[in-house]
């Protein structure tokens, strides 16, 4: 079991937050989350959590900006980031160009929403274990 991890979700999505924050928090994690880039970075530089799941698609800052600054601040550069988004899905070409730039940028993994739980938890554990 987890034992009190803390998953911090960025995501403008207020239902999939809810969605994946109860799925993870019956999983033993801390579920922390944020509405947005800008929250999310406050939120990380604050609560320091032990991985990230971060959205592509977000009003204002997007994921991948998102990212280039929580890299950039000495205090989140090392919490791992999985993309877990709806991006990409129009062509399998797109989704790896996609999947090419937060890796390149920085992420441990890229997820669709449309992933399977078992399959994203499993990621999550692994990352968390690497720590």
């Amino acid at each position: 079991m987890a034992n009190s991890r803390k998953i911090l979700l960025v995501d403008d999505d207020a239902d999939l937050r809810f969605i994946y924050s109860t799925k993870l928090t019956s999983l033993g994690y801390t579920a922390l989350q944020a509405s947005g880039g800008a929250e999310g970075i406050e939120m990380a530089k604050r609560e320091h959590p032990d991985a990230i799941l971060l959205d592509v698609i977000m009003p204002g800052m997007n994921g991948f900006q998102t990212l280039e600054k929580l890299k950039a601040i000495p205090e989140t550069k090392n919490i791992p980031v999985i993309f877990l988004t709806a991006f990409g899905d129009t062509t399998p070409e797109g989704l790896e160009f996609d999947k090419k730039v937060a890796l390149e940028t920085g992420a441990v993994y890229y997820f669709k929403k449309e992933a399977d739980l078992k399959e994203l938890t499993a990621k999550i554990e692994e990352v968390l274990s690497k720590k």
